[in-house]
């Protein structure tokens, strides 16, 4: 299974959306409706370690969602690339070099 997660000035396949907690009501209130009706229609509840495949309109994958704890620590993330699918994905966003050092670590 061919799977790459990376971050780069050009991304460039799936957004993969690593979001706190704290800041999953902002960033929810901020996405297309149809983003948001699906999290919720799924029963997602925004808990660290939770994630979820987002669907564009024509049903094929638009984005994947991670929440994290407030502190990302190496293991925020760290059973994410076993679950999706076969592809190549993007950390969407600019991580801080404490968030960089610790996901590269993990």
């Amino acid at each position: 299974m061919q799977l790459a997660i990376r971050q780069s000035l050009q991304p460039g396949g799936t957004a993969i959306h690593l979001v706190t907690v704290s800041e999953f009501s902002v960033w929810k209130k901020k996405q297309p409706k149809q983003a948001a009706t699906w999290l919720d229609a799924s029963g997602f509840t925004a808990a660290p370690g939770e994630w979820r495949m987002i669907p564009g309109p024509d049903g094929k994958l638009s984005a994947v969602l991670a929440v994290v704890a407030d502190t990302l620590d190496s293991w925020g993330i760290a059973a994410l690339p076993a679950q999706l699918p076969e592809g190549e994905y993007h950390l969407d966003g600019k991580l801080s070099a404490p968030q960089a050092e610790a996901l590269a670590l993990g």
